[in-house]
């Protein structure tokens, strides 16, 4: 079980002041006609690296003895994670050795190898990119900074909810992506401390449902690869870590990690948001492993408990929805989902007992429902996000946040790394 607090946010948005981008908070009427809500998005897609990611990941390496910044850091990741260590690495002047799937977009794996870090190919399908980046450190002994089941990169994510309901101090509900569920399990915390009454709704794909499945039977579970356009949410089991966190702050997840230092990180996204619009009903952010939505839930939680604070998850890739119905971490195939981010088989094993705290909901959207809104972003908002930045935007778009008209939502826009085809293909299609 976790201990992820609302002072390991804070403590979080400490060590990266001046480190980071305080990302803005924009409003759209548009959007607001569009979806019967008022929205204020935080545009993680503007942050360093191009994503969230880099407040776990810098908090993490800001944890770090001096000895063990000198052997170097480990990681897995399908990208966004991969470019923030990479970064954040560089940033405190050591190396990183990074895990990628051959089938990563390329905009990611270009960005990660020119900050510096060193890539190992794998198979996602075939092998185990934790086994290998666990047998790296041990034969090289580098400190493994996994992407959301740890409480220090929970508290970085955490920070993006701080910073929102700092904003934005007045939702009704908080929505955001889950993947391991890193950025709901730390801005759940926040949101689920602060406003106790606030929604709490992660979103994953349909196709990735690994969290609703996992909150459905209230323990972990995982699924197969799950196919998707949101890869930043293509898991197939929500974070150890996370899951919890997840159970604990969620009010609901909408089908559209596991390391505290990576999460209080992620949670300084949410810490921004809530100074800069503290008047919200509720917080809206995606889940993959959970890294992001366990820092962010966190602040959230902490500052305003009775605030809504929901994961987004495609369907396909549902494994946190599944984890929280069940009240344990479940696993999944992998899922097939266009959201890369949260194409995962199973929540964090930090951020799921945080997510479980937390989350007032798991909504899930479909990859349609993710290219609607990413095109509605771009062409309406003028704002470029990556599918899985756009999975909370989808919930909310979508009508799968369980909020009256009117409510105050604040959603969480991941990132923005998506890869020039691919943006182009989907403003294409109609």
């Amino acid at each position: 079980m976790s201990g992820l607090t609302l002072d390991d946010v804070h403590a979080a948005a400490r060590r990266l002041l001046n480190r980071i981008t305080r990302t803005p908070v924009i409003t759209s009427q548009s959007w607001d006609d569009a979806s019967g809500f008022s929205v204020f998005f935080k545009c993680e897609n503007l942050q360093r690296a191009g994503s969230f990611k880099i407040r776990g990941a810098l908090n993490k390496l800001l944890t770090l003895s001096a000895d063990e910044r000198r052997r170097g850091v480990v990681a897995f990741s399908s990208g966004n994670h991969a470019q923030g260590v990479a970064l954040a690495a560089r940033l405190v002047g050591t190396t990183a050795v990074v895990c990628m799937p051959k089938d990563a977009p390329l905009l990611k794996v270009q960005a990660t190898r020119g900050y510096g870090a060193e890539i190992v190919v794998y198979d996602r399908h075939t092998e185990d990119r934790e086994a290998i980046a666990r047998r790296i450190a041990s034969e090289t002994g580098r400190v493994v900074v996994p992407p959301f089941d740890d409480e220090a990169i929970m508290a970085g994510q955490g920070t993006a909810a701080l910073e929102l309901l700092q904003d934005v101090p007045s939702l009704d509900a908080l929505v955001a992506p889950v993947g391991g569920g890193g950025l709901m399990a730390g801005c759940g915390t926040v949101a689920r401390t602060l406003f106790p009454g606030m929604q709490i709704i992660g979103v994953e794909p349909e196709t990735a449902n690994d969290t609703w499945l996992s909150i459905q039977k209230g323990e972990r579970v995982s699924i197969p690869p799950p196919p998707t356009i949101a890869d930043g949410v293509r898991l197939t089991t929500p974070g150890e870590l996370t899951f919890p966190i997840l159970q604990q702050t969620l009010s609901d997840v909408a089908l559209p990690f596991d390391d505290e230092a990576i999460m209080a990180g992620q949670g300084t996204a949410a810490l921004e948001l809530l100074q800069d619009v503290p008047s919200l009903d509720a917080l809206v952010a995606p889940v993959g492993g959970g890294g992001l939505m366990a820092g962010c839930g966190t602040v959230a939680r902490t500052l305003f408990p009775g605030m809504q604070i929901i994961g987004v998850e495609p369907e396909t890739a549902n494994d946190t929805w599944l984890s929280i119905q069940k009240g344990e971490r479940v696993s999944i195939p992998p899922p097939p989902t266009i959201a890369d981010g949260v194409r995962l088989t199973t929540p964090g094993e930090l951020t799921f007992p945080i997510l479980q705290q937390t989350l007032s909901d798991v909504a899930l959207v479909t990859d349609d429902e993710i290219r609607a809104a990413l095109r509605y972003l771009v062409l309406r908002a003028h704002v470029v996000v990556e599918p899985t930045g756009a999975v909370a935007a989808a919930a909310v778009l979508s009508g799968k946040v369980p909020l009256e008209r009117g409510a105050r939502v604040g959603g969480i826009l991941s990132g923005g790394n998506i890869d020039p085809p691919l943006l182009s293909e989907i403003l294409e299609t109609t």
